[in-house]
């Protein structure tokens, strides 16, 4: 993928967390037309699926994710893969300082919180936008996808990879729709933000992630 193409693909997720903290600050009608359709798609709970996807919604948990970062760091320590370290540190780094600044601009209360009568499968705190569960899955689960050919030497188990990290990344950003400690938008505005940090960190690291690859 080119400079200008990660540039590009930042630039719009930039704009998408914009407009969609701007339309949530000022009660704009799009939000909660985008929300009703996210939780009517989404929300369809059986006592089978709770325990599954409380447990997907828990991957994404930060000590969780912190500690998966960690390990894939060592990972790549271990084979003195020092370009992916800074990139996975700049990845995980910036997507929790960005996600505590636009949470405490927007300061939006989760769904719970707005209405008594929803009944939250998980316990969360603090701001509900946007959803730092699936900006830290892009971030985590997107530097597999962009080191992959770094994990694997086959192009078909390189694939193979890519397909179960983005299938982690919308699974879990459903299941914090599902579990109702979020709304829709906040997912995709967490999806946004952490793509925007991704593509960036990616450019910057772009031409030593390419020479470590090529070792």
């Amino acid at each position: 993928m080119s400079q200008k193409v990660k540039f590009s693909i930042a630039g719009c997720c930039a704009l998408i967390v914009l407009v969609l903290g701007f339309g949530v600050t000022n009660g704009a009608g799009f939000i909660p037309a985008i929300d009703h359709a996210g939780i009517t798609l989404i929300v369809h709970r059986s006592a089978w699926l709770n325990p599954i996807v409380i447990g997907i919604t828990s991957i994404g948990n930060p000590p969780v994710v912190a500690v998966l970062s960690i390990c894939l760091a060592l990972l790549f320590a271990w084979r003195r893969k020092p370009a992916v370290v800074g990139f996975i540190a700049a990845n995980m780094i910036g997507v929790n300082l960005a996600n505590y600044i636009i949470k405490h601009i927007v300061l939006r209360p989760r769904p719970f919180v707005q209405d008594p009568h929803v009944h939250n499968l998980v316990a969360a705190g603090g701001w509900s936008f946007p959803s730092g569960h699936s900006a830290g899955s892009v971030l985590f689960f997107g530097t597999i996808i962009v080191c992959a050919g770094l994990l694997a030497k086959r192009r078909s188990t390189q694939a193979r990879l890519r397909v179960i990290c983005v299938l982690f990344i919308l699974a879990i950003g459903c299941s914090r729709i599902y579990v109702q400690v979020h709304f829709p938008t906040d997912v995709l505005a967490g999806y946004a933000c952490g793509t925007c940090g991704l593509m960036l960190n990616w450019a910057f690291f772009s031409k030593a992630l390419r020479k470590e690859e090529q070792q």
